[in-house]
Order: C-alpha cells, then sequence, then structure tokens
C-alpha cells in the first residue's frame, strides 16, 4: 500500500505490515504549526446571545423540574442515580431492552442510553432526559463559556496531538470538540460562535464524507463497499436497503425531490428513521466493536425505533453477511492484539493493547473493541493531519496579503474550520477540498465538501 514504509520488529518478532514509526514523527511535527495557530486564534463568541440561551434554559429546567415533581409524587434530581433508579426500575418496574446495567460499584446505571431505550415506557422518562440534556448544556457550555472569553471576545481551546490513544486531536480547556448538533437547543451554543463582528468575514467548515467507513473499506478491500465508494453513492441507505432486503424505490427520492410533500418527503423520512438510522448506528457500531445490548440503546438513544437484543443480534449478523470482507478484517486485528498485543493505523501509529490477555473477560472484551477500533479511528485522525501540514502552507500564503483575514479556528473530528475575508472564501475553501481529498492515494475515492455560514450553527 503506498501509504505504508518498511516493517519493523517488536519484541524480536517481525511484523510483516506495520509501517516505521518516523511516519508518525512527521504527521505530529507536520499538523503542530496549524494547531499552535488555531490555539493562538480562538473563535469568536457573541456572550449576550448566548446568555439570553442561558436564561431560557433556567426556565425550562425549573419547569421540568416541577412537572417531574407532580408525576413522581415527590422531588426527584435527575441527574443522581441514587434517586432515579428507584423510581425507574423499582417504582415503576421498567425494563430496559438490552437488561439492567450495572456501575463499577455494582449499582443500576441509569444512564442516557438505558434511559433512552425506555423512553416509550413512561412519560416522565422524557422529562429526565430533556432536564439531563439541559443541565449539561448550562453548566457546560452556557455558564461557563462567557467566562472563560477572552478580552479581544475569543474563545481560545487547546488542541493537543498527543493527548488521545487513537491519535486524534483532542480539545480542553475548554473542549469545543463535543458541542451538540443533534439537537436545537445544542445548536443555538453553536450559534453563538459567530464571524468576528465588524471584520466582513465568514467562517467554513471543510469536511472529510464518511471517512472512517472509507478507510474501512480501503484496509478491508470489501469490494461492495468500495463499489458503493465509486459510484459515490450513500453508503448507509444501500446498507438498509441490503440489509432490510428492501427494493431501491423504498429509499424513495432520498430527499432530493424538493416536490415530495414541499420537500418533506414522508416515505423518505420514514425509510430514514426506520432503517437508514439503523444502517448508520450499526456500521459506525461495528467499527468500535458494539455488542446487540450496545446497538439497542445507540439505536435508541440516536432516536430510533426500539429494538430487542435479538433484533439486533440479527442486524449485526445481516451486516457482516454483506461486507464479509470488514468481519474477516477485524478478525484479523483481533489476532494481530492477542499476538503483539498491539494494534496501528495504516501510517504506523501503535497502540499497546495489553488488556487482551487479561484473565478478566470484560477487561479483555474492551481491549478487543479497541483493537478494532483504533486501526480506522486512528488512520482517520493521521490523514487529517497529513493534510493539515499542506493545509498550513495555504494558510500562510493568504496570510501574507494584508487586506485578507485566514485564521484557523477549530479542528473537530474530521472537520477544519475556518474565519476568512469573504471574497477569498470560496477559493480557499475549493484549495482545501483538493488538498483534504489528495493527501493520499487510495484505491478509492476520498471525498470532502465545504459549507460557508456566518454561524457555527449553520456549517452542518
Amino acid at each position: 500500500m503506498p501509504y505504508l514504509d518498511s516493517p519493523r520488529l517488536y519484541n524480536g518478532v517481525r511484523l510483516i505490515d506495520a509501517p516505521a514509526p518516523q511516519n508518525v514523527l512527521r504527521l505530529d511535527l507536520g499538523a503542530l504549526p496549524l494547531i499552535e495557530e488555531i490555539n493562538r486564534t480562538g473563535i469568536y463568541l457573541d456572550v449576550p446571545q448566548l446568555r439570553t440561551l442561558e436564561s431560557e434554559i433556567t426556565e425550562q429546567l425549573a419547569r421540568l423540574e416541577s412537572e417531574i415533581e407532580d408525576m413522581a409524587g415527590r422531588k426527584i434530581n435527575p441527574e443522581s442515580r441514587d434517586q432515579v433508579a428507584p423510581l425507574i426500575f423499582h417504582d415503576l418496574a421498567l425494563h430496559p431492552a438490552g437488561g439492567i446495567k450495572l456501575t463499577k460499584t455494582g449499582l443500576e446505571s441509569t444512564v442516557d442510553e438505558i434511559l433512552c431505550s425506555v423512553k416509550h415506557q413512561h412519560p416522565i422518562i422524557p422529562l429526565i432526559l430533556d432536564h439531563r440534556e439541559l443541565d449539561k448544556l448550562k453548566t457546560t457550555y452556557t455558564t461557563p463559556l462567557p467566562l472563560q472569553t477572552w478580552d479581544d471576545g475569543r474563545v481560545r481551546t487547546t488542541l493537543s496531538a498527543t493527548k488521545a490513544r487513537t491519535g486524534r486531536l483532542a480539545s480542553s480547556d475548554p473542549n469545543l470538540q463535543n458541542v451538540p448538533v443533534r439537537t436545537e437547543l445544542g445548536r443555538r451554543v453553536r450559534q453563538a460562535f459567530t464571524a468576528t463582528p465588524g471584520k466582513d468575514t465568514v467562517l467554513a467548515s471543510i469536511d472529510y464524507s464518511q471517512i472512517e467507513m472509507v478507510w474501512a473499506a480501503e484496509l478491508a478491500q470489501d469490494a461492495i463497499m468500495m463499489d458503493i465508494f465509486h459510484t459515490g453513492a450513500d453508503i448507509h441507505t444501500r446498507t438498509a436497503l441490503a440489509m432490510f432486503r428492501l427494493p431501491a424505490s423504498a429509499a424513495c427520492c432520498q430527499g432530493k425531490n424538493k416536490s415530495h410533500g414541499g420537500g418533506k418527503c414522508e416515505a423518505w423520512n420514514e425509510f430514514k428513521m426506520l432503517y437508514r438510522l439503523v444502517a448508520k448506528t450499526l456500521g459506525f457500531g461495528i467499527l468500535y466493536g458494539v455488542t446487540p445490548p450496545g446497538l439497542v440503546l445507540q439505536i435508541a438513544a440516536a432516536g430510533g425505533p426500539p429494538w430487542t437484543v435479538q433484533d439486533t443480534e440479527k442486524f449485526i449478523s445481516d451486516w457482516y453477511s454483506v461486507y464479509t470482507a470488514v468481519y474477516s478484517w477485524m478478525e484479523e486485528q483481533y489476532a494481530r492484539a492477542r499476538r503483539y498485543e498491539m494494534v496501528w493505523t495504516a501510517f504506523g501509529r501503535t497502540r499497546y493493547i495489553p488488556e487482551v490477555k487479561s484473565p478478566l473477560r470484560g477487561v479483555r472484551n474492551a481491549g478487543l473493541r479497541q483493537a478494532g477500533n483504533m486501526p480506522i479511528q486512528g488512520t482517520a485522525g493521521d490523514l487529517l493531519k497529513l493534510a493539515m501540514a499542506e493545509v498550513f502552507q495555504l494558510v500562510r500564503y493568504y496570510q501574507s496579503f494584508n487586506d485578507v483575514i485566514c485564521w484557523p479556528l477549530l479542528q473537530v473530528h474530521d472537520e477544519l474550520m475556518f474565519e476568512l475575508t469573504k471574497r477569498i472564501a470560496e477559493e480557499f475553501c475549493e484549495s482545501i477540498v483538493y488538498i483534504m481529498e489528495n493527501a493520499v492515494s487510495l484505491s478509492i475515492p476520498v471525498r470532502a465538501s465545504y459549507v460557508i455560514s456566518d454561524n457555527w450553527k449553520d456549517l452542518k
């Protein structure tokens, strides 16, 4: 493979297809200039807008607390496991589809995924979930972010190239990589991050398309998955059609025909919720070593329909029956981890996983899940770092013009975000797309796209 160097030794054993570690050093050092620029620049925060949102959240929290108390017949702190668990599992006797999970201390777990799996069984559960979401938004974002804003109105995160064991970039103090995007109030937090007032600038986001799935197809050389990427089709839609043995017409217009229901095609929306969501959740879940009970919780947390463990066992089996080469590749990663106690990315980044030889089954299985996930997640992160070195050179070129603003603001998973003078935004983004798509030569297309707006919310 063109992105691999030479084999090396580990504990005296020749690792036939493991590349030399200097690849990783080059990747990390190459990305550092852009990382430092991001850390130094920061992103503008509209504090009054965030304060307004905080007031709304405070009012909604008070209303939810009153409704929960009326429904439960006593005062309940939705954030307290010790108060929520007796209510759910004893007073209401609700049964999570994946079974009751225990915490490390042996107590009944009430994490959001478990509550999502029983939210259809009693009306108090959605209220508790809403309260938790709002409380997290308030305590994590709307209250602390204004206090972390510098005198110039910007919030500066710290990106680290070495904190995450997969090699992905990690954001801290504050963490801006986890600002919610699925819920409306979460998106309003993003809306408060804007282009700098009075600068005639816009925000731009350039994002890899389904890059982890692309690497799964490439590393496994799965012919079916590779064909989907070659044709440019939506992999989750095609997966859903194959898994559930549906005709292509079941996906209707795939949301592309705006004449269907005024742009809201009911047939497509139903297909997305019942089938595509399952296929998408399962696809990424498999790359992370999902179990059938875990998949039940993940589908419920994503807003999908309730499924049983037996259903999800069949889903996983059907997925592997479609993408058989991915299954074989995953088994190879498990065998590699058992033999060497480590796995590596296509660029040579290693992760040591001694847990795979633990006598404790839970620890051992967790290690195997890491072994299956790290090569894909880490390779996707390495690819972005490879692109970032060339991106920095382009940024420096545009910054050489006195009348141009070209500021790198943030890196979130497979996305780079910039603040740009309006007149250069389109040509700059097209150049970045080209760099990202051509950072490495694969046997299938690597695709990226960009969105331009005046606030972060509208970049998704």
